[in-house]
């Protein structure tokens, strides 16, 4: 029974034992009584639409925090894979009889490139997390801000060029939605692979890692430029490229005087390893990349207070079939 039920039977009760006068001014009373009741009940159920309300903007607030992305990508692997066209290779030497197979660049490169990923998210799972998305020659990597990312960014470029594998990346800030993540395969001859997210910051790291500088170099999109400030150990562009005025430094990091010494082996061995992937026979628009990198990386020296490598100096091997590193 409600409240104003109750109240109508208690008002004939009163009527019957009162007489009229009394009984008007007491149902009067319970007449005010039951609007505060309904006034109380009203401003009830408006506090819970309000909460309500407040907990979706949370969300969606929560939703719609910047996240800051690293776009990674194989520089040359169309060519790679034109070049070696198969996975594995077989030969047979018919002096000694000998024969047997072994992988191609085209598949050690790919299997370089995972390892290093797979080393990086890993480790990276113990500071904070990390998401990563990995399509062919290429990947995302989603971080909460772009101190991190600027962080792990340095990290992967070093270790893909001691790997020997070429690549460049952006990093954009901005907007990130996951919607679905599936591999699917049914009985019959349909796989569906879904990985699909949206963003501004899937743009901007795309296109910073687009802008058309060349080399093994990390651009840094000017969605990131509000966090510069953080960001230390940057170089501005010698000219713009599109929405990038900056790039990252990615040698070593500056050590004490005693420990100058292995500064210089650790940076000189990356660019021994860059030298070691420029092969001399190829067309001069893809040794650009190579000789990019090697006056990117001697100008971070310079930044660095050390003085730049002789490029004649270092060794170029041309592009190697063996292990790496």
């Amino acid at each position: 029974m409600d409240a104003g039920t109750i109240l109508s039977h208690l008002g004939a009760l009163i009527v019957g034992a009162l007489g009229t006068s009394a009984a008007f001014y007491l149902r009067g009373a319970l007449a005010r009584r039951e609007q505060v009741t309904k006034a109380v009940n009203s401003s009830e159920r408006l506090e819970r639409r309000e909460q309500s309300s407040v907990s979706m903007n949370e969300t969606q607030a929560s939703e719609d925090q910047p996240r800051s992305l690293i776009y990674v990508d194989i520089l040359g692997f169309a060519a790679t894979t034109n070049q070696y066209k198969v996975r594995v290779r077989n030969f047979r030497d018919e002096e000694s009889g000998f024969s047997g197979a072994s992988t191609t660049e085209m598949q050690g490169q790919i299997n370089r490139f995972n390892t290093v990923l797979d080393q990086c998210v890993l480790e990276e799972s113990n500071y904070g997390g990390i998401q990563a998305m990995l399509f062919s020659d290429c990947a995302f990597l989603v971080f909460d801000n772009s101190v991190r990312a600027v962080h792990v960014a340095r990290n992967l470029m070093r270790r893909f060029i001691k790997w020997g594998v070429p690549v460049r990346m952006g990093i954009g800030k901005g907007t990130f939605y996951d919607i679905e993540y599936l591999t699917k395969t049914d009985v019959g001859n349909a796989t569906v692979s879904k990985s699909r997210f949206i963003g501004t910051a899937v743009i901007n790291a795309h296109a910073a890692e687009q802008c058309g500088g060349k080399g093994m170099r990390i651009f840094l999109d000017a969605s990131v430029e509000e966090d510069l400030q953080h960001i230390q150990r940057r170089l501005p562009l010698l000219l713009p490229l599109k929405s990038v005025k900056w790039e990252l430094d990615y040698l070593h990091e500056p050590r004490p005087m005693a420990e100058q010494a292995k500064v210089e082996g650790d940076d000189r061995e990356l660019f021994e390893k860059v030298a070691r992937m420029k092969n001399p026979a190829w067309p001069e628009n893809v040794q650009l990349h190579y000789t990019e990198t090697l006056d990117a990386m001697n100008r971070m020296r310079v930044a660095n207070s050390r003085k730049p490598v002789d490029l004649n100096t270092v060794r170029y091997g041309g592009h190697a079939d063996g292990i790496w590193p």
